[in-house]
Order: structure tokens, then sequence, then C-alpha cells
């Protein structure tokens, strides 16, 4: 392993399942990761590969993944210029829920 160096990462729970992200969503290209996404017991981990030490991708507000009603996220291309301002114009008209607790 000349030239090369091993990094261990410790976890604090379990890891369920990881992905590797590159800039292209297609096999047949060269697949240059720069994310690891590792999903924990607990959490949601995104590791930056291509900074020396591995740092992790601060999440913007605080995540726990057994309280969140995200239950599948699906990654679309090409899609149309108009969807999401569609989606945005459709949110901002929907009746908003108000919690009773």
């Amino acid at each position: 392993m000349q030239g090369k160096s091993i990094t261990v990462l410790e976890m604090g729970s379990p890891v369920v399942d990881f992905v590797a992200v590159s800039h292209t969503p297609w096999k047949c290209d060269n697949q240059d990761p720069t994310d690891l996404v590792i999903l924990l017991n607990k959490e949601l981990v995104v590791l930056d590969l291509k900074t020396p030490g591995y740092p992790c991708v601060e999440p913007p507000h605080a995540l726990d993944l057994h309280d969140s009603p995200v239950t599948c996220l699906e990654f679309y291309l090409d899609t149309n210029s108009t969807l999401l301002p569609t989606l945005c114009e459709i949110a901002a008209t929907k009746p908003q829920c108000k919690d009773i607790f």
C-alpha cells in the first residue's frame, strides 16, 4: 500500500447500509466517489471523501430517523424546468395543518 493511507471510522451504532455517491448516475462512466452515505441504526452519516480525514457533512438540522415521516426518497434527472416552481406553488396553496397538541 505504498502512497496510500488507511482511515478507520468508528460509528456510534451498527451500520445498516452504505452507498458511494459520484457526480454521474451512469455506471458505465468513471465512478470516482465524492461522498459516502452511511445509514446507521440510529442516524444517517455523510462523509466527504475528497477532503483529507474524511470529515462528516453536517446536516442543516437535527434528524432522528425514527421520528421522521419520510419513508422514501427518489432522485430524478432531467426534469422539466417548471417542475420545482409548480411544486412550490402547490405547496403554498395547500392548507397548512396545525398541531392540536
